[in-house]
């Protein structure tokens, strides 16, 4: 298929390199920071590879639930919920008709 049709070999390429990427942050940072702030990295990263110009800010152009977050940041889905609250309610970050809408990514970085 890949061979008939190279947008799905591209598409196949672009996932397994984004999720190759994340592994390897995910583990330097799993020990080390807070559900809230892999949270953090996670949503940057996501913006930076699949994000999109929206209404001020970079949507996330692929649907992701927090059970998804969840397991991508090595955590419990409430405690996802809990940690996306917090950008929320700040103003960092939005949701759109389910799409994450990341308002201010400097604001969302953890600090380094």
């Amino acid at each position: 298929m890949a061979l008939e049709i190279p947008a799905v070999a591209f598409a196949v390429i672009e996932a397994l390199t984004f999720k190759l990427q994340w592994v390897s942050v995910l583990l330097q940072i799993l020990g080390t920071e807070s559900v809230g702030e892999r949270l953090a990295h996670l949503l940057v990263k996501l913006a930076e590879t699949y994000g999109e110009p929206f209404e001020n800010g970079m949507r996330i152009r692929f649907l992701f639930s927090h059970e998804d977050l969840a397991a991508m940041v090595g955590a419990l889905r409430r405690w996802v919920s809990m940690a996306i609250s917090s950008p929320q309610k700040a103003g960092v970050l939005r949701i759109h008709k389910r799409h994450l809408v990341i308002v201010d990514p400097d604001r969302l970085r953890p600090p380094q």
